[in-house]
């Protein structure tokens, strides 16, 4: 980390766990911002469900952000609502990014369970954070215990193990998910699923073309350049007409590059 990094770091981060040894891609968190199609189309789709389920987006309702990277999902969800989104992250170089949101921000793995976050929550946000881990029914079982009762946990995970790539393997997945898979480990957790739903059926054919080009390189930051940045303006404007003509003529796909889940704290 720079100089600057480690001054924002120390002036809004909160450290609650002491991790050195975690290091995520930079390139990745250098790309994924408001802008790229794929974030929008997230977001899209999490907003749909929270609609759907008749989640207050007016009322102040105290959420984290669990593996909130470099604060994207927390900043888009606080435009839409009243909420505040607090960001747990281990990533120092994440966390080290400049971010506006309303709540804050804590290095802190949720596996040490720190009494002062029980039961803090209304809900959690775990977006493409559970494929990394080896234990999913643990990992959820952890975040449950940050999670009031009636509380919401959210849930994004990449899908279809056939489109495993290179990629994959530089950003650490241990596994792209099926819904019955997911479901499995949501429940196996003691959550109640509330509704579960493939995203990005149009993004199948790409991803399989991204399976080949991302095999020619070996360092693994270009391999995320190569894999999440579209090849141009051009092609970014072509995808976003694809999220948006997906969403509007098949809101709920057979199957699709992602999977969101919303399950409850009963």
């Amino acid at each position: 980390m720079n100089n600057n990094a480690e001054k924002a770091l120390a002036e809004h981060v909160k450290i609650i766990s002491l991790r050195d040894n975690f290091h995520f891609v930079n390139a990745w968190y250098e790309l994924a911002n408001e802008r790229h199609f794929w974030i929008q189309w997230r977001m899209q789709v999490l907003k749909k469900i929270l609609l759907r389920h008749g989640i207050s987006l007016t009322d102040k309702l105290h959420g984290v952000d669990i593996g909130c990277g470099n604060s994207v999902l927390r900043c888009q969800i606080e435009k839409i609502t009243n909420w505040i989104m607090d960001g747990a992250e281990l990533d120092k170089f994440a966390l080290g990014m400049p971010a506006q949101t309303r709540g804050q921000l804590f290095l802190y793995d949720i596996r040490d369970r720190n009494d002062a976050f029980f039961e803090k929550y209304d809900l959690i946000t775990m977006f493409d954070i559970l494929e990394h881990y080896h234990d999913p029914t643990a990992f959820l079982e952890d975040a449950k215990f940050h999670l009031k009762k009636g509380g919401y946990c959210i849930i994004n995970v990449p899908a279809i193990e056939l489109l495993r790539s290179r990629y994959d393997e530089v950003a650490g997945h241990e596994l792209r998910y099926s819904q019955k898979i997911l479901k499995k480990h949501i429940k196996s957790a003691g959550f109640e699923l509330i509704d579960i739903r493939y995203w990005g059926f149009s993004l199948i054919l790409p991803l399989w073309i991204r399976r080949f080009i991302v095999s020619f390189y070996e360092d693994g930051e270009e391999v995320i350049k190569k894999g999440f940045s579209p090849p141009g303006q051009a092609a970014h404007l072509a995808l976003k007409l694809m999220k948006n003509i997906e969403s509007s003529l098949l809101p709920r796909p057979p199957l699709g590059t992602s999977i969101m889940a919303i399950a409850q704290k009963l």
